[in-house]
């Protein structure tokens, strides 16, 4: 009887995450643009990280950024997003929009995953909606 219910617990249970994974990426950057002040920054280096250890697959790149605060700090900091393949060059001016009570949450501007995150939402749906498809078809056949 357990297995009966395994695949539309599991499809609910993954539908649920990507959608509050995606909520919380978007509480993140509303957090950060209701407070932030804009610097330029600097791309000083990339940090090369594998999705899966052994996978084999591609790398992702997440930039090293670089800039000071309007209070004069100095900010050096891995930006949170990956990208494959690198979206910007070491070396690369950036214009960063950064959070004024903690400068090492920032965002780079024109950096938008809007798409990206409709994308994951409607997946999201799509898997909370197939779980209720195969309930039903268990409830009755």
């Amino acid at each position: 009887m357990d297995e009966i219910y395994y695949k539309p617990l599991l499809s609910f249970t993954l539908g649920l995450i990507l959608i509050f994974l995606i909520k919380g990426r978007a509480e993140r950057k509303r957090k950060i643009l209701s407070n932030c002040k804009e610097t330029t920054g600097l791309v000083v280096d990339q940090e090369k990280s594998f999705g899966r250890a052994g996978d084999g697959g591609p790398p992702i790149y997440y930039p090293i950024v670089r800039f000071v605060t309007d209070d004069e700090i100095l900010i050096k900091q891995t930006y949170t997003e990956g990208r494959r393949p690198i979206k910007y060059a070491t070396g690369q001016e950036i214009t960063i929009q950064y959070f004024v009570d903690d400068p090492k949450q920032f965002l780079i501007k024109g950096d938008d995953a809007r798409l990206f995150n409709f994308a994951f939402i409607l997946f999201g749906i799509g898997l909370i909606l197939y779980s209720a498809f195969l309930f039903f078809n268990i409830i009755y056949p």
